[in-house]
């Protein structure tokens, strides 16, 4: 049984966000908003096996209660 269940339509939508978000990185533009921040930066720092809230919290700027609330909102 998988550990997420999201719907199909939604994945889309999430992996088509994250392509807009890769090319606007690419461009030197920075995400379009507070989540979309905060998944960036999980993304590119997912290899880290530390990784903690935290330091998700240092870098964007956001405190780990609003990013907790917008993982759980949208995960």
């Amino acid at each position: 049984m998988p550990l997420l269940r999201i719907s199909e339509p939604y994945f889309y939508s999430v992996v088509a966000r994250n392509i807009r978000n890769i090319k606007r990185s690419l461009k030197g533009e920075p995400p379009e908003t507070e989540e979309d921040r905060v998944v960036a930066y999980i993304a590119r720092a997912y290899v880290n096996p530390e990784l903690a809230l935290s330091d998700v919290q240092k870098e964007v700027g956001i405190s780990s209660r609003k990013i907790s609330g917008l993982l759980q909102k949208k995960f």
